[in-house]
């Protein structure tokens, strides 16, 4: 914050490296050190300018992830780019994971081009403004499961939204017993072929290890859960003590 701001300019750096950061700094502090201000951003520039690249790329199905190290200007992440490093991540990866991955490169990236940012020169390549896509910072409300979506776009947000805020959903079961309405978080998918003609978020299979729900298009696997309350558990074990049946409907925050 302003703190932070307060503790670079009474640096009196001479070069200033800066890695996700979360300030937009005016004008006058990044004219200061000599040879410039610059960040690593966790996205290929210009898509992805924001608070939350990594979360929007996944959900977006991005096939390529990246860091770009580029020169700061009083615009957010629109400075001109001097290095990225692009990666290829499994089609299984979550957000937590990318970003893992994704700061290692950030150091190999930046170890590669220091001596260039050392010498107040490096190469700058001005971003093409037609290629602009934004990263929003991410709302909780963003992590209500989308059933009237594709069985794609749910896999995405179940990786995506891994670790916050998760994806969560609501069930109705239909045993007298059960309970009538319980919010749940997914913690692990798979997508499976299937399509069959029943409202989204309809129970289509229920198995000893999986539970196989329908979307809007196609279906997924749901292979790890968690209750309210409750530590997650694989499916094996949260059928033991919550029995799903075939018709039982998962749900959005609204009900869709």
């Amino acid at each position: 914050g302003q703190q932070g701001q307060q503790i670079l300019e009474h640096a009196g750096a001479d070069l200033v490296i800066t890695a996700d950061i979360r300030l937009i700094l005016g004008a006058r502090f990044l004219q200061g050190p000599e040879r410039g201000c610059y960040n690593l951003h966790a996205s290929l520039l210009p898509r992805w300018r924001g608070a939350a690249p990594v979360v929007r790329a996944l959900l977006a199905g991005d096939d390529q992830l990246g860091v770009t190290l580029y020169r700061m200007v009083p615009q957010l992440d629109a400075g001109p780019v001097v290095a990225m490093e692009k990666w290829t991540p499994p089609s299984t990866v979550t957000s937590e994971q990318a970003e893992e991955y994704l700061s290692l490169l950030a150091a190999d990236l930046l170890e590669r081009m220091l001596e260039s940012l050392e010498s107040g020169d490096p190469p700058q390549i001005p971003q093409q403004a037609e290629q602009v896509t934004l990263a929003p910072r991410l709302e909780k409300s963003e992590g209500w499961a989308r059933w009237e979506s594709s069985a794609v776009f749910v896999d995405r947000q179940v990786r995506a939204l891994h670790p916050w805020p998760r994806t969560r959903t609501r069930v109705t079961r239909g045993g007298a017993d059960q309970a009538a309405d319980e919010e749940l978080i997914l913690h692990r998918v798979s997508l499976v072929d299937r399509s069959e003609q029943v409202a989204a978020g309809t129970v289509l299979e229920v198995t000893t290890d999986q539970i196989i729900v329908a979307c809007g298009e196609g279906a997924i696997a749901i292979h790890k859960m968690q209750r309210n309350g409750k530590k997650p558990l694989e499916m094996a074990d949260l059928l033991r003590g919550m029995p799903f049946e075939v018709g039982d409907q998962f749900h959005g925050r609204e009900g869709v």
